[in-house]
Parts: C-alpha cells; structure tokens; sequence
C-alpha cells in the first residue's frame, strides 16, 4: 500500500480510468490535486465500491477541506502516466 502525504491540497478534480485486466473490467479514480499533482486512488472491480468511494471523494472534494493523508491501495504502472 502506497501513502500520500498532501499537506495543505485540495481535489481539483476526479478522473476515472476504465481498463481491462483478465478480461475484467475495472475502474480505476485518479484525484488531482491543486497543487497539479496526479495520484492514483484506487482500482475497483465491482461497480457498486466504486460508486461508493467516488460519492466519498466527490464530498470531499465539495466541502473544499484539505486533505492531509491519501492512502491508496492501487499500484503504480505505467498505465498511470498513459
């Protein structure tokens, strides 16, 4: 598991990446930061989890509070950057 340390940042905006692995499709929320950070929240296979945790980013991102840790379970890959 990866940690975050983002002192002080505020989501910009949501990103959500759709991909296939093993024939199994995935959603993957990327948060960018105001800062112009990118970073990878989480991959999820089940639709109703990644509902679930977009609705939760999404309040976050309304209430303008700063986040101060981001932990995500997601692992870095070149996908990340494409």
């Amino acid at each position: 598991m990866n940690k975050f340390e983002t002192l002080n940042q505020k989501i910009d905006d949501l990103i959500t990446r759709f991909f296939y692995k093993e024939e199994q499709l995935y959603f993957r929320i990327m948060i960018k930061l105001n800062g112009g950070t990118m970073l990878p929240y989480n991959d999820y296979a089940d639709y109703n989890e990644y509902k679930k945790a977009y609705a939760s980013l999404v309040e976050k991102k309304r209430s303008g509070d700063a986040i101060m840790n981001i932990e995500s379970v997601a692992k870095t890959s070149q996908m990340d950057f494409a």
